[in-house]
């Protein structure tokens, strides 16, 4: 028996007729995800392709050299034949690692050693798993390998569509690409230590089963059919095993696991709903009253009721919704399912949006009941359109708050393809059913839902897509909303998607790392990872992180230095606003209390938002006190509260009632003292004291106080002179009287299985 080594191994050449081509392929591959968002620098997604790539070429090159040398039989045979492997794959691993190398030089990457910890785990084992696939398939049908390989490829590819369409969840592990994180939206993602252990448990199974299908292929047992049989049935007998454990080792949510995680259970007419049980229970049962509000507005708006009941899955926080469902970030509806998934920190900003998805699905296509094509545009413009609903706001007024202060582009392209993830995300939803809802109330519902089903546009409108645009844009226009608003405009599209990020995952996991340090009170840890982040990223999180590390560390001097320095980098975006609130504050902090006037009295004129109004009025109604701004902008927030309540002893300040609720919320006050002291003198006689009595009216209807609630709604409506605002006043006294005269008769039905 020969001495064999592993210079041995790397001696041998590869076939360079079939490894030459796959070569090329490979580098043409690459050289086109390097000009692409995210795929263009070495981390997640560059890593994740290549796996694909990687699996494939280096399991067709194996067949080849079966095919080639077909008669293995001695241990030089088969060591021979892995040295080709070897070292064709080599050439495969280290192509695509060297050209994001000399990519590294013209696009910056913040983090090489972050990309390469993806590279090693999602990347590397691909070369293993491919060529044991291949093997595998040889074995099986040594006549049509690369046919029983492609199958077996695209099985494993694939197989978490199943994953997804039976669980409730949107990320998944998978042994070609390592893992899914399940939304864009959720732009943090590293290296976990369950990954790393999942990509080990690949290697040992798709090992075993290559050195298993190699030492029959050169045993010449590949004819035996009870050898395939055995060999067959062990690959199907592991993977079972492995998948009913997915879900105990946490790689899979079944909806067993889902619902033993937020164990709470109330069933309403149109809805199982499972929450957490640390919700109390009179937050859940004002939940299911608005559950059941929502369905009975967009079953009306879409003429469409689902089949059977929605099940609802509330949970406790983002954390808890990332580890369960894989979105921390983004609410979600699995229409073909009848689920939807919600925060519960936000459920009034999504909650109607994610109904209408599953109502939707009454009239969708697809094995998922979506849009035809898979169309996002279609899906999320049909639901938004339903909701009705942005920031008090309609969503005509916030297209026409894009469309005449420059966030424009031809609507056709925004249904077309992938488009709708190429802009900013507020600006798609917000067009996209602005859009959909001018071609039902035009040309009604029934028609719509024939475009949603895949028909064209010409064949229902007699007009196309382009011209339905313009002529829906020559509406938007000459309704003459939100003209000359340029701040608002940029207030809520002035954000780059996450393609035009630079390092959107490795900066987003570091700034979550900051956040960490920042809660848990390691300040000067904190401030210095954000400093090292900005260095590398000139972005608003890292330079909002420093600067309240610097402020925590008592060091508003420096943090007003770097502000002013880096301020301008982002004028015309959303995070321009907040950064000259923080500016004032800051400036209050130093004791230039001129300064921080003349920043408040900015932000007024500018109007971002009217929660930056009712901010900036605030802080600008007190800063000629320097003792009273400083107790303000420095003190506690039980000194916040105590500053406002004798603020508005002698009258209601209306700017101040946002600021209000909030704080009396967190400091869980007592609620009656609370509305007992702004009843009967809240009066509405402009927009912020309008919107001051509709944050009153909320309050009270989420503490189920109805007839407050109608009276403040009624408050509210006193001021009638923005007709888009008006509109969301009357449907917020809609509301109101649906809670006041419907609601006890609802929730009769109501059934507690478990809290």
């Amino acid at each position: 028996m020969p001495n064999f080594n592993i210079r041995d191994l790397l001696r041998f050449k590869p076939k360079w007729d079939f490894f030459i081509t796959a070569l090329i392929l490979l580098f043409a591959v690459d050289i086109i995800l390097l000009n692409f968002p995210l795929t263009n620098i070495l981390g997640y997604e560059y890593s994740a392709s290549n796996a694909i790539i990687i699996t494939l070429l280096s399991g067709f090159y194996a067949i080849h050299l079966l095919k080639k040398d077909i008669f293995l039989l001695g241990k030089e045979d088969i060591l021979s034949f892995l040295g080709q492997i070897l070292r064709a794959n080599i050439y495969f691993q280290v192509l695509p690692f060297l050209l994001s190398f000399v990519a590294a030089i013209f696009v910056r990457n913040c983090s090489f050693l972050h990309g390469i910890l993806f590279y090693i785990v999602l990347t590397l084992p691909a070369s293993i798993i491919g060529t044991s696939l291949a093997l595998a398939a040889y074995f099986l049908i040594p006549k049509f390998p690369r046919i029983v390989f492609s199958v077996l490829f695209l099985i494993i590819l694939f197989s978490p569509i199943f994953e997804i369409y039976f669980n409730p969840q949107i990320y998944f592990f998978n042994s070609i690409i390592g893992y899914y994180p399940g939304t864009i939206y959720d732009e943090s993602l590293s290296v976990s230590f369950k990954l790393v252990i999942y990509r080990l448990l690949n290697l040992l199974f798709f090992c075993s089963i290559g050195l298993w299908a190699l030492r029959s292929i050169s045993s010449r047992k590949q004819f035996s059919l009870r050898n395939v049989l055995l060999f067959a049935g062990v690959i199907v007998v592991v993977s079972g095993i492995f998948v009913s454990l997915e879900s105990p080792l946490g790689y899979a949510t079944t909806e067993s696991r889902m619902k033993s995680e937020l164990s709470g259970n109330l069933e309403t007419d149109h809805f199982s709903i499972y929450f957490d049980k640390k919700i109390g229970r009179t937050y859940v049962e004002n939940l299911a009253l608005l559950h059941e509000y929502y369905y009975q507005e967009v079953v009306h708006y879409l003429n469409a009721e689902p089949k059977g009941k929605i099940t609802s899955f509330l949970f406790l926080n983002s954390a808890q919704k990332k580890e369960l469902l894989g979105s921390a970030e983004a609410d979600v509806a699995m229409p073909w399912k009848y689920q939807i998934f919600i925060n519960f920190d936000n459920y009034d900003e999504t909650l109607k949006h994610e109904i209408a998805h599953c109502v939707s699905a009454s009239f969708g296509v697809t094995p998922f009941r979506i849009s035809s094509g898979f169309n996002p545009a279609l899906l999320e413009g049909i639901a938004t359109a339903a909701d009705n609903r942005y920031n008090y706001n309609t969503i005509d007024y916030m297209a026409s708050l894009a469309y005449n202060n420059g966030y424009r582009f031809p609507i056709e392209t925004l249904f077309q393809s992938l488009n709708f993830f190429g802009q900013t995300s507020s600006l798609s939803y917000i067009y996209a059913g602005s859009f959909i809802k001018f071609l039902i109330e035009r040309y009604g519902i029934e028609r719509f839902k024939r475009i949603y089903r895949g028909e064209a546009y010409a064949s229902v409108y007699d007009k196309s897509l382009s011209d339905l645009g313009r002529e829906y844009y020559y509406y938007i226009g000459g309704q003459n909303l939100a003209l000359n608003r340029k701040d608002e405009a940029n207030f809520y599209y002035g954000r780059p998607t996450i393609f035009k990020k630079v390092c959107a995952r490795y900066m987003a996991k570091k700034v979550e790392d900051g956040w960490q340090l920042y809660n848990s009170g390691d300040y000067n840890k904190s401030k210095e990872l954000f400093e090292y982040l900005l260095n590398y990223s000139d972005s608003y999180q890292p330079l909002l992180g420093y600067i309240y590390s610097l402020r925590k560390l008592n060091d508003a001097a420096m943090a007003l230095a770097i502000l002013n320095q880096r301020k301008e980098n982002f004028r015309n975006s959303s995070y321009y606003y907040n950064l000259e609130l923080l500016e004032g504050d800051l400036s209050v902090t130093n004791k230039e209390f001129q300064s921080a006037g003349d920043i408040y009295r900015q932000l007024i004129t500018q109007s971002p938002s009217i929660e930056y109004h009712c901010l900036s009025s605030l802080r600008e109604r007190i800063v000629n006190d320097t003792s009273l701004i400083s107790r303000y902008i420095n003190g506690s927030e039980y000194d916040k509260y105590s500053l406002l309540k004798k603020l508005n002893s002698d009258s209601v300040f209306t700017a101040s009632i946002p600021a209000m609720i909030n704080l009396s919320e967190k400091l869980n006050e007592n609620y009656q003292d609370f509305v007992n002291f702004i009843k009967n003198r809240l009066s509405a006689y402009s927009l912020t004291s309008s919107y001051a009595a509709l944050k009153m009216s909320k309050y009270a209807l989420k503490k189920r106080d109805f007839e407050n609630a109608r009276i403040f709604a009624l408050t509210a409506l006193n001021f009638q002179q923005n007709k888009d605002f008006t509109e969301m006043l009357n449907e917020n006294l809609k509301q109101v009287n649906w809670f006041l005269y419907s609601s006890d008769v609802i929730r009769l039905n109501f059934k507690w299985n478990s809290y």
